[in-house]
């Protein structure tokens, strides 16, 4: 976590006699490298994930196992100095498995849907 934090900090602070972060530079560069006259930068925010895996029935030698993900992400687009597109999209899988002395397979739950 800590190594998380000092890259976080190194990028989004202004180095010592700069008004710029590199981050803000980098954002501010992009789009003076596209081969057109009015570029489209994509922003995505930080995005969730969570997952939880669960004992559905404990049996001694074949014990079933579910195991379920979902993601969301905020995003827009822009175009010059037109927002073309933003949104909150989020998906998400589960699958369940049940676990022998022989290994395990693991089926996809068709009754998700995000």
């Amino acid at each position: 976590m800590e190594k998380a934090r000092a890259f976080a900090e190194r990028v989004t602070a202004p180095p010592t006699g700069a008004q710029d972060s590199p981050l803000a530079v980098a954002l501010s560069v992009e789009p003076l490298t596209a081969p057109d006259d009015t570029p489209l930068v994509l922003v995505v925010g930080a995005g969730t994930a969570e997952t939880y895996q669960m004992v559905v029935k404990r049996r001694l030698f074949a014990p079933r196992v579910q195991s379920s993900t979902s993601v969301e992400v905020d995003f827009f687009l822009v175009k010059g100095d037109v927002v073309l597109a933003a949104g909150h999209h989020r998906a998400g899988s589960s699958v369940h498995a049940r676990i022998g002395g022989g290994g395990s397979t693991w089926n996809k739950d068709a009754n998700l849907s995000l």
